[in-house]
């Protein structure tokens, strides 16, 4: 247990500031109930692993969230971009049948 707030307080903290909100988070925790994990991923957790903790499925899931988070990143300077050079970000997306609404 984490002292003054619980990790689900924390994944929300972090999560409702704009600069923070998109940094991956995995909720470790020894609760390996469903209800535990619903409540993770409710908190704005992007995925949860229980104790003990499988160092090659923390590190591959750690993996896919930073490569998922860098393809976000790309996407939106991408839409800025298109944005700037005065084509709308969303009819260009539609048009290639990639609809981020």
């Amino acid at each position: 247990m984490m002292p003054r707030m619980d990790g689900y307080e924390t994944v929300r903290n972090l999560k409702s500031n704009a600069e923070d909100a998109k940094i991956p988070v995995v909720i470790v925790t020894a609760l390996n109930d469903t209800s535990n994990q619903l409540k993770s991923i409710e908190a704005g957790a992007d995925d949860f692993l229980s104790k003990p903790i499988e160092e090659n499925l923390l590190v591959a899931k750690v993996k896919l969230l930073s490569n998922l988070n860098i393809a976000q990143r790309k996407v939106e300077v991408l839409k800025e971009a298109l944005d700037k050079a005065g084509q709308s970000s969303d009819e260009v997306l539609a048009t290639a049948g990639l609809n981020l609404d």
